[in-house]
């Protein structure tokens, strides 16, 4: 990606990133505290639900927030990223734009559409780690053998 410059190649980069973290971050971090509060709750035996519904909802309201900025770095990245590759300067063909982060991003997205109900959520859920495991995985390939 270097050779398309700084603007198309570091900083999309940098995006996905912050992105990767800050959701990986943000989601695991939400949810123990969600659980910890319950937990609190039923060992303290607390009957007070006026303190324990504005905990949860500060809680859940913090975890959105957090989500908000890493979900438009991803977006903002995925799709920054993929001009980067469409730009012709880096070592990836522009047909390589489909196994971007943003190619596959859409590819799982059409693939999860398609399939019933049960198996939709194991193609959907993980998106995270299918945006980066396709582009890392064909990147490694596509440099191994040297660009074409």
């Amino acid at each position: 990606m270097r050779r398309a410059g700084f603007w198309l190649s570091s900083v999309p980069c940098g995006l996905l990133a912050y992105a990767i973290l800050m959701i990986g971050g943000i989601q695991h971090c939400g949810w123990a505290f969600l659980s910890v509060l319950a937990q609190a709750k039923a060992v303290a035996g607390s009957t007070d639900a006026a303190f324990y519904a504005t905990a949860q909802n500060l809680i859940v309201e913090h975890f959105v927030f957090g989500d908000l900025t890493a979900i438009a770095a991803f977006y903002a990245g995925t799709i920054w990223h993929a001009v980067g590759v469409l730009n012709g300067r880096t070592a990836y063909p522009r047909w390589f734009v489909v196994l971007s982060p943003l190619g596959a991003l859409v590819g799982t997205m059409i693939v999860g559409l398609c399939l019933p109900a049960p198996l939709a959520g194991f193609v959907i859920a993980p998106f995270g780690t299918w945006f980066m495991l396709i582009p890392c995985l064909a990147s490694a390939v596509w440099l191994w053998h040297g660009p074409r």
